[in-house]
């Protein structure tokens, strides 16, 4: 801004300062207080503003963990069922194996004799 403007506001202010009448001021003064007031909300009032989409982020955050934990529980017991059929089938094998060798005894003693 122009240096002589600002120069000329300053003047008008300190001019109407001056003139202003004790009744004018305190009314002035009145209607701060009141603005300010209205400002100063409990702190509650201003911490809903913040614990709404906090409140709403954590049950996200839980739903998701809640999901990962049931589906990593699925998973874990998947693979051990998986385990447990491959064991089954092993001793299902090793069970012929062991019919076939006892038969193969068998076949050979009557063989010799």
């Amino acid at each position: 801004m122009d240096k002589k403007f600002e120069e000329n506001l300053q003047r008008e202010l300190r001019s109407m300062e001056r003139s202003m009448t004790r009744d004018r001021l305190y009314s002035l003064q009145q209607a701060r207080a009141r603005a300010l007031d209205s400002d100063s909300t409990p702190w509650l009032t201003k911490l809903k503003h913040v614990l709404w989409p906090a409140s709403g982020m954590a049950t996200a955050c839980a739903l998701v963990l809640v999901l990962l934990l049931n589906t990593g529980a699925e998973t874990i017991k998947g693979k051990q069922s998986l385990v447990r059929d491959q064991a089954l089938e092993e001793q299902v094998d090793l069970l012929e194996d062991l019919e076939f060798y006892h038969w193969l005894a068998e076949d050979e003693k009557r063989l010799r004799g």
